[in-house]
């Protein structure tokens, strides 16, 4: 028996024969470049509305993907259209698949700009009811930190799996912290727990 290759090759030959007796010298020429290729899915001028269409934002307001795209060449084409399809289409677009930068959405919600007009105001409805004393403007957030061990790789031989002794418990730090934001002085506590009587003293002595 012939390994696969030899009978590929004697294959082949039979058909360059069978073409040269069948249509001459001009049976052997290579003629893929002669071949028009595959029938396009959309035209240049669907295509063209395709990259106007991605400039604006989809029908349920989100973001364009792979699926999207498919189902507007589906209802485009009024048949079905693989995603494998749409990803095509969009590299050939000249799209690139990106993580999109957050924005933040304050719809709904009351502006940056509001919340300055309520904190100026009920600064100076404070120095009013206390004319005698100096009033300041701090901002103040807590944070907590953590620690967790990390495994990294390590060199070991072939076939061979390292193992690590490790402690998966958790640590705690919390951060109080004070600022202000015309000068940029600072004041802060960190404290191993969190609860209602450490941070009552803790406003206590940022008070003093």
């Amino acid at each position: 028996m012939l390994p696969m290759s030899q009978v590929t090759a004697v294959t082949q030959y039979i058909a360059k024969v069978g073409r040269y007796n069948q249509l001459g010298a001009n049976g052997l020429k290579d003629k893929r470049h002669q071949h028009p290729g595959t029938q396009p899915l959309i035209s240049q001028v669907q295509q063209a509305q395709m990259k106007q269409t991605l400039q604006t934002p989809p029908a349920d307001g989100g973001l364009w993907n792979r699926r999207k795209v498919a189902e507007g060449l589906s209802n485009l084409l009024d048949r079905p259209v693989r995603v494998q399809r749409s990803w095509d289409y969009l590299r050939s677009l000249e799209f690139r698949l990106r993580i999109p930068r957050p924005e933040p959405d304050y719809r709904g919600y009351r502006s940056p700009r509001s919340l300055e007009k309520k904190r100026r105001a009920r600064a100076k409805r404070i120095k009013q009811q206390h004319p005698l004393a100096v009033v300041e403007v701090w901002g103040m957030d807590e944070h907590r930190l953590g620690l967790k061990p990390i495994i990294r790789r390590v060199w070991v031989g072939y076939g061979e799996q390292p193992i690590a002794n490790v402690n998966w418990r958790y640590q705690w730090l919390w951060l109080y912290g004070f600022v202000h934001p015309s000068t940029g002085e600072t004041y802060f506590w960190i404290l191993p727990r969190v609860n209602t009587e450490l941070f009552n003293q803790v406003l206590v002595d940022f008070a003093a």
